[in-house]
């Protein structure tokens, strides 16, 4: 199934970008999720990232969004919102315009359990859209074997790609736990 996904937590980038396995030369773009920086510690986070990024895979383009990791409104906190998803399943699909089946998108969070896999399921969806919904979901999890992801930006993935068959059912019946090969 293409594109090629890696996803991940913050706490694998390093590792993974510097001499595991898959190779960073396959990477072809990232896609990079973070909570809102409010403190200068995680601007400094962020920063060391995106220069880790830099140093490792200077040609693959970075989009770094900013959001919470939440599914309904909080006070204080940056709910993810239908443009995050459109930014992401745009940047997806000048990826696969450019690379074509080479195409390999790293797709990390905070934990690399929520947002990233609710992104990676939606361009997956957009670029299979034939594959039923529960099987992406079964390919994400053969990929990352803990997910549970975002309700919202699943719902606006639905939106965006207006599938037959939606994400959202598939995704809630994994996090249910009702979901069954």
């Amino acid at each position: 199934m293409k594109p090629d996904l890696t996803i991940c937590g913050v706490s694998e980038l390093e590792s993974l970008l510097v001499g595991r396995d898959p190779p960073p030369g396959t990477i072809t773009h990232i896609v990079s999720l973070w909570d809102p920086p409010v403190q200068d510690a995680s601007r400094w986070e962020i920063d060391e990232h995106l220069n880790l990024f830099g140093r490792v895979l200077p040609s693959a383009p970075v989009l770094a969004l900013f959001f919470d990791d939440i599914a309904n409104p909080v006070e204080g906190l940056t709910e993810p919102g239908i443009d995050h998803m459109r930014q992401v399943l745009s940047f997806a699909r000048e990826a696969l315009k450019d690379h074509g089946d080479d195409t390999h998108l790293l797709v990390h969070c905070r934990m690399g359990i929520s947002r990233s896999t609710a992104c990676a399921l939606a361009i997956l969806a957009h670029a299979n859209p034939e594959i039923p919904a529960r099987d992406l979901v079964f390919h994400i999890l053969s990929i990352r074997p803990w997910v549970a992801p975002n309700l919202s930006l699943t719902q606006f993935a639905d939106e965006i790609l207006e599938r037959d068959d939606p994400l959202l059912p598939a995704v809630r019946s994994l996090r249910n736990g009702t979901m069954s090969r």
